[in-house]
């Protein structure tokens, strides 16, 4: 306990995390720096406050808190995930998919890791590599939406109609992580096959 401010780094950690929750980043960022401040050797904070930069689009205070949380703790597949998001956002999808790849390295059933790395390769050019990702994010996570959505989106480019149709009504079906973007696309490919 530090007895100048009152709390310990895991109170301001915690109490960053609920901020957070409420959509109060900037609030967030302020506990999860103080935490830091108290106990620099701490990787949650600076992944707490990574992912308020991140919701913030602050990519690149976003890409430095998550490396200090992964200089911190090597095996924190969670950062290495995110840095791979922040870095994918600013096209950097070479460095994002390496990052996904360590994420699932550490954390082979980390269905988030393979849809981010899928939707990095698709965006890379590697669509062949980018479905096998997907389908594997699916078999961890059956009910994974957004990457049958993908799914179909890709299969839709390749000209694979019925692959397409099927990946889509199942996306929809389901529509669990769709974001409105995905959602839209989705039905309007569905309405051309």
């Amino acid at each position: 306990m530090n007895s100048r401010e009152g709390k310990d780094p895991e109170e301001y950690y915690t109490e960053g995390l609920s901020y957070s929750v409420k959509g109060n980043f900037k609030k967030a960022i302020e506990l999860y720096s103080r935490a830091i401040d108290l106990k620099p050797n701490f990787p949650e904070p600076y992944f707490g406050r990574g992912l308020a930069h991140l919701i913030t689009g602050n990519y690149e205070k976003a890409i430095k808190d998550f490396t200090k949380a992964i200089e911190i703790d090597p095996s924190y597949a969670k950062a290495y995930n995110s840095r791979g998001i922040a870095r994918a956002i600013m096209g950097n999808f070479a460095e994002a998919i390496k990052d996904y790849s360590k994420a699932i390295e550490i954390d082979p059933l980390f269905s988030e890791a393979y849809y981010n790395r899928g939707i990095s390769l698709a965006n890379s050019g590697k669509t062949e590599e980018a479905i096998k990702n997907l389908e594997t994010a699916i078999k961890l996570k059956p009910n994974y939406a957004a990457a049958m959505a993908n799914l179909g989106i890709i299969y839709y480019s390749k000209g694979k109609k019925q692959k397409a149709k099927e990946w889509l009504e199942k996306a929809l079906e389901i529509r669990d992580l769709l974001t409105e973007e995905i959602l839209r696309e989705a039905e309007k490919l569905l309405e051309n096959l």
